[in-house]
C-alpha cells in the first residue's frame, strides 16, 4: 500500500518494498495494493497496469533460483570466459531467458537513443495509452446469449454490449 496521492516515485518505492517483503515472507495473496493510491482512497487503472509489471517481477523473485538438469554447463562457461566473454550469444542463455527473465509489459528496456526515437514515453505515458486502448475495446467477455439471459433476469441499466 502507499500513502502517495499520485503514481510517483513515492508510490513506486512504498509499493515495491511492501509487496516484495510480504511476498518474500510467504504471503500468497496481497489485497488492496495494485492500482490503489492515497491509502486506498484512489483507484487508478494506470497504476494498476504499472503495479501488474511490478508484481510479475516480484513473483519471479519469490520463485528463486532453480537448479535444473543442464542449467549449468561448465564447458560453455569456460568457452565464453576464454572466448569472446559474452553469454548473450549462447543458445542456452537465450533459451533460459524465455523462462527465467521477466519481460515487463509496460516497463521500458530500450537503450536511450531507441527510447528517444520511440517518443521518450514514461511508464505513466504507456499506462495511459494502454488504459485508453482498453476503454476503446469492446469487452466481448460474454457470449451474446449469456448477456441476454442476464439482462432478462436482472434490471441492467448499461447499454447492450458494454
Amino acid at each position: 500500500m502507499t500513502d502517495a496521492k499520485i503514481a510517483d516515485a513515492q508510490a513506486g518505492y512504498e509499493k515495491g518494498y511492501t509487496v516484495a517483503l510480504a511476498a518474500q515472507a510467504g504471503a500468497d495473496m496481497i489485497n488492496l495494493s495494485v492500482g490503489m493510491l492515497g491509502s486506498i482512497m484512489v483507484a487508478s487503472p494506470e497504476a494498476l497496469l504499472i503495479d501488474d509489471d511490478m508484481c510479475g517481477a516480484i513473483l519471479r523473485s519469490v520463485r528463486g533460483v532453480e537448479i535444473m538438469e543442464g542449467g549449468i554447463d561448465l564447458e560453455r562457461m569456460e568457452a565464453v570466459v576464454t572466448g569472446d566473454g559474452h553469454y548473450l550469444g549462447e543458445a542456452q542463455t537465450l533459451a533460459m531467458m524465455k523462462t527465467e527473465y521477466v519481460y515487463p509489459r509496460l516497463g521500458d528496456r530500450q537503450g536511450l537513443s531507441d527510447w528517444r526515437d520511440a517518443g521518450a514515453k514514461t511508464i505513466w505515458d504507456r499506462a495511459c495509452d494502454k488504459v485508453r486502448a482498453l476503454y476503446e475495446e469492446k469487452p466481448g467477455h460474454l457470449p451474446l446469449e449469456r448477456e441476454n439471459a442476464i439482462r432478462s433476469a436482472f434490471e441492467i441499466h448499461l447499454p447492450e454490449g458494454v
